[in-house]
């Protein structure tokens, strides 16, 4: 396990890696004093304070509600003042089947996409809705619907994260961007990209977990791009074309073992060789696999290689363990509190 001064969270990769990140708020909104942006002539008398969850992982909200059925005021977390209308709350209720604003939405799948997605639920939720107004996209509601309930495309990036897409018009597509918190999937972002943006996902190190037959022209160079692209090793690609060729991945595994000497314990469980000396992906992949290890995964100058290993979780409840299952839990109860 690559640890600086005892622990994992010195790593610098780890740092950037999905499992650090999306956890910087303590779950929680504040609630704000009146907005100085309110219209002073208005009357405030009615005027009610209430606490919104914060279901937007990158996101702080302060919010200021005028009853139950009028306009909510928030402040996002540059202190910026944001309105939902009625009309933008009664379109977010009509069109995802919600009594009101806390109500969560959850998408069904068919069981291609639920396998996809480890058969885990995709929640989408009000910190979305806030977010989306924050940035003035309330006009793609209507989009977000429809990338979650028929996605053309899925991917999950090198961080974790996974990327619903759905075409829009000529190279643009719109993507639904969800984080997996352990138990399930999390809206966090919403949005246009352009399949430019995709291709590099892949070529980044993600890969295509689901494609629909239904998908257009320009999705299948998606895919193309997906079975070419490459894994790093020493500084030398090893495409993943060398492994559809091989006849067997655990012979595959077995050669870059003895190529460069490495030496996996057994008792840690499978070790996924194509990802020696590429740490990034190597916690990406035991993100997805959720056991084995990747020896080597990493290499200091002054230590040598350094495994990365999953472990395990040996507590539930008071959150013990060992390795990166441990750190997880650890983080997303942390984030919990």
């Amino acid at each position: 396990m690559y640890k600086v001064k005892g622990k994992i969270e010195g790593n610098e990769i780890f740092k950037k890696s999905a499992v650090l990140d999306h956890r910087k708020d303590d779950g929680k909104a504040i609630v704000s004093s009146t907005s100085n942006s309110l219209d002073k002539t208005s009357d405030t008398s009615n005027i009610t304070s209430r606490t919104i969850p914060n279901q937007d992982l990158k996101s702080t909200e302060f919010a200021i509600s005028r009853g139950d059925n009028a306009e909510l005021i928030f402040q996002d977390k540059k202190g910026k003042d944001h309105i939902i209308t009625k009309e933008i709350q009664k379109e977010w209720m009509d069109t995802f089947g919600l009594k009101n604003l806390d109500d969560t939405y959850i998408p069904k799948f068919n069981n291609e996409i639920k396998k996809a997605l480890g058969d885990k639920k995709l929640k989408l939720q009000k910190g979305s809705l806030l977010k989306l107004v924050s940035q003035g996209r309330q006009k793609f509601i209507p989009e977000i619907k429809k990338v979650l309930d028929d996605p053309e495309i899925i991917i999950t990036d090198k961080n974790g994260e996974f990327i619903l897409a759905k075409h829009l018009k000529d190279k643009d597509y719109f993507v639904n961007v969800s984080f997996d918190n352990g138990e399930y999937l999390i809206s966090i972002s919403n949005g246009i990209k352009e399949i430019n943006n995709l291709n590099n996902k892949i070529k980044q190190g993600g890969r295509i977990l689901y494609q629909s037959p239904n998908a257009n022209f320009i999705s299948q160079t998606l895919l193309q791009t997906s079975q070419y692209s490459a894994n790093k090793i020493d500084n030398k690609t090893i495409p993943n074309q060398s492994i559809k060729e091989a006849e067997n991945l655990t012979q595959y595994r077995k050669d870059i073992e003895a190529k460069y000497s490495i030496r996996p314990i057994k008792e840690f469980g499978t070790n996924y060789a194509e990802f020696y000396h590429d740490g990034e992906n190597a916690i990406k992949k035991l993100l997805t696999e959720r056991q084995g290890q990747v020896a080597g995964a990493f290499n200091r100058q002054e230590l040598g290689d350094i495994d990365l290993v999953w472990g395990e979780v040996t507590d539930a409840i008071k959150h013990k363990g060992y390795d990166l299952s441990h750190i997880l839990d650890k983080r997303i109860y942390q984030y919990m509190q």
